[in-house]
C-alpha cells in the first residue's frame, strides 16, 4: 500500500471536518429523520427520504476519513533537514520563459486542493518538482493547458499512480505530465459526488468475471 503521508494542516483540516459531520451535522440529521418517521406515511416524506439519503453520504464520508486518520503519516514541512531542494510540504514558485508564473505547494494527495495551490505528492506535476533545486529547469507546461492539467492531475492521476498497472502507467503518465493527455473520473454511484474513495459499491471476482 502506498505510503498515505500528509502535512499537519492537512490532517487538522479532515480531523475538523469529521468532528463537523460526526458531533454537529450528523445529530440534526438524525433528529430530522426521527421527527419525519413520526408522521407516518414515509414514502412520500421528502424530509425522511432527504434525510436518509444524507445519513448514508455523512457515514461513508465519516468512514473514509476515518480511514484517512488511521492510515496518515505526518510529514510536519518544518522538520525537513533539507530546505534547497524541494521535498514534500514544499511551496514552489514556477516559472517560465514568458515568465508565467504559478505557486503550489505539494501534500499528500487526501489534502490536495488545486484551488487551493495544493497539489498531491503523487500527482505528475509533484513529481516533477520535487528533487529539484532554485534555478532548475523542469518540462511542465505553465500555459492554459497546464492549469487545467493541475485540476486533473490532482483529482483523477493520483488513483492511475496509486492502482494502475505498470504497462498503464508507462502509456498514460509520459502525456499527462507532458500536458498532452486530460485524465478523468467517471463516477456513477449516486451521492458520491467527485469523491471517489466515497463509492460504497464494490466488484468481487467470481471467477474470470465480477459482480
Amino acid at each position: 500500500m502506498t505510503d498515505r503521508f500528509i502535512t499537519p494542516d492537512g490532517l487538522a483540516r479532515i480531523r475538523a471536518e469529521y468532528d463537523e459531520l460526526f458531533g454537529i451535522e450528523r445529530p440534526k440529521v438524525v433528529e430530522t429523520v426521527s421527527w419525519a418517521a413520526s408522521l407516518g406515511d414515509r414514502s412520500e416524506n421528502a424530509d425522511y427520504l432527504y434525510g436518509k439519503r444524507r445519513l448514508r453520504e455523512i457515514d461513508r464520508r465519516l468512514g473514509h476519513l476515518a480511514k484517512i486518520m488511521k492510515q496518515a503519516k505526518v510529514v510536519d514541512p518544518a522538520s525537513q533537514p533539507t530546505r534547497d531542494q524541494v521535498r514534500f510540504g514544499a511551496t514552489v514558485e514556477l516559472a517560465d520563459e514568458q515568465d508565467n508564473r504559478l505557486t503550489v505547494t505539494i501534500v499528500g494527495d487526501d489534502e490536495a486542493d488545486a484551488s487551493a495551490g495544493r497539489i498531491g505528492w503523487s500527482a505528475p506535476l509533484a513529481r516533477a518538482l520535487i528533487g529539484g533545486r532554485v534555478g532548475d529547469a523542469r518540462c511542465y507546461p505553465l500555459g492554459g493547458v497546464a492549469f487545467s492539467v493541475l485540476v486533473h492531475t490532482d483529482m483523477s492521476s493520483p488513483w492511475l499512480t496509486r492502482y494502475g498497472t505498470e504497462t498503464q502507467k508507462q502509456h498514460y503518465l509520459p502525456g499527462i505530465v507532458k500536458g498532452e493527455t486530460v485524465c478523468a473520473l467517471g463516477i456513477t454511484e449516486p451521492g458520491t459526488g467527485s469523491d471517489m474513495a466515497g463509492i460504497a459499491t464494490r466488484a468481487v471476482r467470481d471467477g474470470d468475471h465480477y459482480l
